[in-house]
């Protein structure tokens, strides 16, 4: 359980992520743009481990349209499903657009 007092950095939010199991996590991403400013977006991210069990998946992606219609006002969906679809490099690219 995260205690949303708490002011995570973009590492620690990415490892509290579980290994094998399927989240949404929404996260105030920060990232500096071309003319030097730091901005944020407020990113839904639907994290879904390769390695979580198929029964999980499925009721997973069962409920996402639902939670996406309710969360209207966010910026931004990343989803990934291993590390490397949540390094630094990639999400600035996708929140930077």
């Amino acid at each position: 359980m995260v205690d949303f007092t708490d002011t995570l950095t973009y590492d620690q939010f990415v490892e509290r992520l579980p290994e094998n199991e399927p989240r949404y996590a929404i996260y105030d991403y920060s990232f500096t743009i071309a003319d030097g400013r730091t901005t944020s977006k407020i990113v839904l991210f639907s994290w879904t481990p390769d390695s979580s069990p198929i029964k999980h998946k499925m009721v997973f992606a069962n409920s996402k349209s639902t939670l996406r219609h309710t969360l209207s006002s966010l910026a931004l969906e990343i989803q990934a499903s291993d590390s490397n679809d949540l390094d630094v490099e990639e999400v600035n690219a996708r929140v930077i657009r």
